[in-house]
């Protein structure tokens, strides 16, 4: 907040008069993720600490996946079958313009089966047991 004064003077008097200003200033985006690598299903919690007077969050996940939300914290769902960067942003907006921050999100698929077999009944053995 600004106080702006104008003084105005002649020869048989002085004016002056004052006001109060309000600056605002424009979005900044910060977020931070909980998690930047993991595999899939991969669960993500980003935090919202943006500062400034702002009016709209979205969230642009990377995956094709929006949100907006004012909500200081917001978790996603990543799912791939194949190993993938996707790259998270807030754009964050008021009267004054927007501001993007973006994280990137690796994401590894999860291949790995189970699978064996025991043969007939051979459940017990003396080591070694093969």
């Amino acid at each position: 907040t600004y106080t702006i004064t104008l003084k105005a003077f002649g020869n048989c008097d002085t004016i002056t008069t004052s006001q109060t200003v309000r600056v605002r200033s424009k979005a900044k985006s910060i977020f931070t993720p909980n998690r930047t690598d993991g595999c899939s299903p991969l669960n993500v919690s980003f935090r919202n600490t943006s500062i400034g007077l702002n009016k709209q969050y979205r969230w642009v996940f990377g995956d094709g996946n929006t949100l907006v939300s004012q909500d200081p914290i917001v978790t996603h769902r990543y799912l791939t079958g194949v190993l993938d960067t996707f790259y998270a942003q807030l754009i964050t907006a008021n009267h004054c313009g927007e501001d993007t921050a973006t994280f990137p999100i690796v994401v590894q698929p999860n291949t790995i089966v189970l699978d064996f077999a025991i043969a007939g009944t051979e459940r017990f053995g003396c080591a070694p047991h093969t």
